[in-house]
């Protein structure tokens, strides 16, 4: 078992429930905010301050974590979306402080399956070869726009009259610092499970990587794990302190199981649907620990144990990644069939990383209202005109 963190570090940890983003807050609320993360902010502005707070890129990054960091993702290809899809996203949907800003903002339940072909597209573009590089790489311009949507969904959760302090601040430091544990921690033990071997300097660049995501996402050193054993106490530490899922993780674990079904446009996406919701639903089985499927109703299924019978395939491949003569064509090939994933799944979207302008869903914790309660019947009630232009006032 992991040992967990220190009681002083753990109540830094459990404080930062109750910190936000100021400098994002303020960043999200000005006029064209996210066009003008295509030129230079205004000097003094907000966004200018807030891009001021994360450069220059910290000593501790080295220029080969920027260009071999993500390699890990890309040479386990397949694997990895499995880990992703049916391990690190639903664990951190179990979370039922820190899944209110998805079930209220109602963008994962209403369009389950583009949030999660959105999110492997933030994986794809921090992972490229210098993708994280400060000011122009792809992944670095990715971070600070969930940064800026991250800011602009807890004004509207404040402005809105809804949220909870029993939930913390929406969308906390607390919180950020689990998502980036889903994407490292939780990440590399789904790995695991699928019978990949990674190696303990390849575990340590992959997570040094996602320190500088959290560090470009707003993570203050007091609670931004150091390196991978840090980083494994704080996982143990969230874990052992997580209330129960509730009903709000298991409607947002329905939504991402059933959306490839769900979303199919066409008969052969609906045949192709039906194929991936089984295999999600069977690598969760195998992935996810027993209890936490029990507790978020994953259905059983016989996938299960026809992935658990795939391991040494799985094995196989992985060992043409680490092979010296193979890797490199792992790599490329793992890459490859990201973007394939990507590109298909985003066609003909609006663009990604999109900042919602107002409230579309509704907690199951949320106090339920008869139907003249215009929260009830207005989500949209409150939107981010309204905030910007200072109609609501935030508390």
């Amino acid at each position: 078992m992991t040992a967990q963190l220190p009681t002083h570090a753990f109540a830094l940890l459990e404080a930062a429930r109750e910190r936000g983003d100021p400098l994002a807050d303020a960043a999200a609320q000005q006029p064209r905010a996210f066009a003008a993360l295509e030129h230079a902010p205004e000097p003094g502005s907000p966004l200018a301050q807030m891009l001021a707070s994360i450069d220059p890129a910290p000593a501790w990054l080295d220029d080969e974590t920027l260009r071999r960091g993500g390699e890990l993702l890309h040479r386990t290809g397949p694997l990895a979306l499995v880990a992703l899809a049916s391990g690190s996203l639903l664990e951190g949907y179990a979370d039922p402080r820190g899944n209110k800003p998805l079930a209220m903002t109602g963008q994962l339940e209403r369009r389950a399956y583009r949030r999660l072909q959105e999110t492997a597209r933030f994986l794809l573009l921090v992972c490229a070869p210098d993708g994280m590089r400060a000011g122009h790489g792809a992944g670095w311009r990715a971070c600070v726009r969930v940064r800026l949507v991250h800011g602009r969904v807890r004004n509207l959760l404040r402005a809105s009259g809804r949220w909870s302090s029993a939930w913390g601040e929406p969308a906390n430091v607390h919180d950020t610092v689990g998502t980036l544990m889903m994407f490292t921690v939780f990440m590399l033990e789904g790995l695991e499970r699928l019978g990949v071997a990674v190696e303990p300097l390849e575990a340590e660049r992959y997570y040094r990587l996602f320190r500088y995501v959290g560090h470009v996402l707003g993570i203050d050193d007091t609670v931004l794990p150091l390196d991978l054993d840090h980083a494994r106490r704080t996982t143990a530490s969230i874990r052992a302190h997580r209330p129960p899922p509730d009903d709000d993780s298991r409607a947002l674990t329905r939504a991402l199981l059933h959306a490839p079904v769900h979303d199919a446009a066409s008969v052969p996406e609906r045949v192709l649907g039906v194929a991936l919701r089984s295999a999600l639903v069977g690598g969760a089985h195998l992935v996810l620990a027993p209890e936490l499927v029990a507790a978020l109703q994953i259905p059983p299924t016989p996938t299960r144990h026809l992935l658990r019978l795939a391991r040494p395939l799985c094995a196989a491949w992985d060992r043409i990644g680490h092979h010296r003569r193979t890797r490199a064509w792992a790599v490329r090939s793992g890459e490859r069939l990201w973007r394939a994933y990507v590109d298909y799944g985003l066609r003909d979207q609006p663009p990604p990383f999109a900042a919602p302008d107002d409230l579309q869903g509704r907690s199951r914790a949320e106090p339920q209202h008869d139907g003249s309660d215009a929260a009830a019947h207005g989500l949209r009630g409150v939107g981010a005109d309204a905030v910007r232009a200072g109609a609501v006032t935030l508390r």
